[in-house]
């Protein structure tokens, strides 16, 4: 029903933050697919949207197989570490290292994408180590994808038929001081916080399409 086929993509492929062993355990039940819930403030934007006469509750539905890619690929992250903590001559017998192998360990580049959870890497260097630490998080933080999905964003006020013009350069202002904190590698919270702020203020304008979309960029973002 959605008239932006970039949204659509956008809600329908959600991030699953669930641990390993929990879509583990959700990938052995019986049924062929997993129900994901859509964001309340995204579904009362898309209620809103489709005018519909009663709140609709909204799902998505995603497939055991593309959960099961999720465990598949975690497992080759460790392969490829594992192989080469082994070509570096860390082997890790009897489950323990020795102070040879924790010292070559902390040479070797280390980063986290997406890791939910409380996550701390022992003996890294913060040298090779690429985080963002947050409440509960501890996340590699992307900012060329956060610059991307800036541009998408501005593309997407500047081309909106919802926004009023002093609305339309009041939000590509706010847009300007977001990438300035972009390009000065502030914080992920930082950024989220003036990406939430940005898509209030949009909401506020009655931009449903436009809100929406921004929501999906700081999911995918965060």
């Amino acid at each position: 029903m959605l008239a932006d086929a970039e949204v659509e993509k956008m809600i329908c492929h959600p991030k699953l933050i669930n641990s390993i062993s929990e879509i583990l355990s959700l990938c052995e039940e019986s049924g062929s697919s997993l129900i994901v819930s859509v964001p309340t403030e995204v579904q009362n934007t898309l209620n809103e949207m489709c005018d519909t006469p009663l709140p609709m509750q909204m799902a998505v539905h995603v497939s055991k197989t593309a959960a099961a890619d999720i465990i598949e690929k975690v497992k080759n992250t460790l392969l490829e570490w594992t192989l080469e903590l082994e070509a570096k001559g860390i082997l890790g017998e009897d489950m323990s290292f020795n102070d040879k192998e924790k010292e070559i360990a902390k040479t070797i580049p280390q980063q986290i994408n997406n890791y939910y959870g409380a996550a701390n890497v022992i003996n890294g260097s913060p040298d090779n180590l690429q985080v963002n630490a947050g409440e509960t998080v501890t996340a590699y933080f992307n900012y060329e994808d956060a610059k991307k999905a800036v541009a998408d964003i501005e593309d997407s006020i500047k081309s909106s038929e919802e926004l009023s013009e002093d609305d339309k350069a009041e939000a590509l202002e706010l847009l300007s001081e977001i990438n300035k904190k972009i390009e000065g590698k502030k914080k992920g919270a930082v950024i989220k916080a003036a990406l939430t702020g940005l898509k209030d203020f949009i909401i506020n304008t009655g931009a449903a399409l436009t809100a929406t979309m921004i929501q999906a960029k700081i999911q995918g973002l965060f």
